[in-house]
């Protein structure tokens, strides 16, 4: 959420020569304070159901594919379920 946290932006780009040397991702973020804590803003959540998944030592990239078909499925039938909730 961007009112959540502000974050700070580098026009020279060392934070991204530093990322990509640590393999990493390293970005300055600030809230309340100028601490890591949020500032005082609304966020709301939504849980979808549960996904059963069968656990499978090495799935086939079918297996891979049609359980990320259903996840997609569920986040946008989630969505559409709650969407009113947040004023979409």
């Amino acid at each position: 959420n961007t009112r959540a946290f502000s974050a700070a932006f580098d026009p020279f780009g060392l934070m991204e020569r530093l990322s990509r040397a640590a393999q990493a991702a390293i970005f300055v973020y600030w809230g309340r304070c100028y601490l890591p804590v949020p500032y005082r803003t609304p966020i709301t959540m939504c849980f979808g159901r549960p996904i059963e998944v069968t656990r499978t030592p090495q799935p086939s990239d079918a297996e891979v594919d049609a359980l990320h078909e259903r996840l997609q499925r569920e986040i946008v039938e989630t969505f559409e379920r709650h969407k009113a909730v947040v004023g979409w």
